[in-house]
């Protein structure tokens, strides 16, 4: 089971031009996408992965944009082989609108 999940560059680097903070926000927001990628990590067994993220956005107040970017209707989310193409996945939506 993974305990946390580390925050692609990639995706940071693909983003950086659209940032609306300042610089010492920016931090404060890099956190809280951490922070958050960390939760929905933080789970014992794959059925519950799907949920879990659900809860989060909706926590966050993203799921109507969850569901603008399918986030949810893919077929990956029953196979626990494919968790971490879905944490690619969730990383860019959370940098998209947290960020």
């Amino acid at each position: 089971m993974i305990s946390s999940w580390v925050f692609s560059k990639e995706c940071f680097l693909s983003n950086f031009g659209k940032l609306r903070y300042s610089k010492t926000n920016l931090y404060s927001q890099l956190y809280k996408v951490q922070e958050t990628l960390n939760e929905i990590i933080d789970i014992k067994y794959h059925y519950e992965f799907r949920r879990r993220v659900f809860c989060v956005t909706a926590k966050l107040g993203l799921q109507m944009d969850a569901k603008q970017e399918n986030l949810f209707l893919s077929e990956e989310w029953s196979n626990p082989e494919r968790k971490e193409v879905l944490m690619r996945r969730i990383e860019k939506f959370l940098v998209k609108y947290i960020i």
